[in-house]
């Protein structure tokens, strides 16, 4: 469960202003996930290594920032909701199909704000 490209380099930003900004920490790299070769530390240490409910839940408050930037004119709000036939998640109002388990539908709602994010942030990046 991880973003990708520029959708990666937004939340790793976000992540290292918002959790543990103290650049000395974990011999923390600035913002991109590899420089120069190596990995950013800092956010192998504190993020990824949560397990994937972690991640998610951190991931939703990335999401819930993105309303207060000024170039980002909508709002991502992501919910994963029980049926009868299983789990399914929404992203602002739009409804999945239905996964058998809950980190299945977790997983997807990740990969689908993935997808989304980086159609967004070119736009904004460049």
């Amino acid at each position: 469960m991880r973003l990708t490209s520029n959708a990666e380099i937004a939340f790793e930003e976000w992540y290292t202003n918002n959790y543990h900004a103290d650049p000395n920490d974990y011999n923390f790299v600035p913002i991109q996930g590899k420089r120069d070769g190596q990995w950013n530390t800092h956010i192998e240490v504190t993020f990824y290594m949560l397990t994937a409910a972690q991640k998610f839940a951190v991931y939703i408050d990335f999401a819930d920032s993105l309303s207060k930037r000024k170039d980002i004119i909508c709002r991502l709000c992501i919910l994963i909701i029980e049926t009868q036939k299983g789990f399914a998640y929404t992203i602002n109002g739009t409804r999945s199909d239905t996964f058998p388990t809950r980190p299945e539908a977790r997983l997807a709602a990740i990969n689908n704000l993935d997808t989304l994010l980086n159609q967004i942030f070119p736009l904004i990046l460049s």
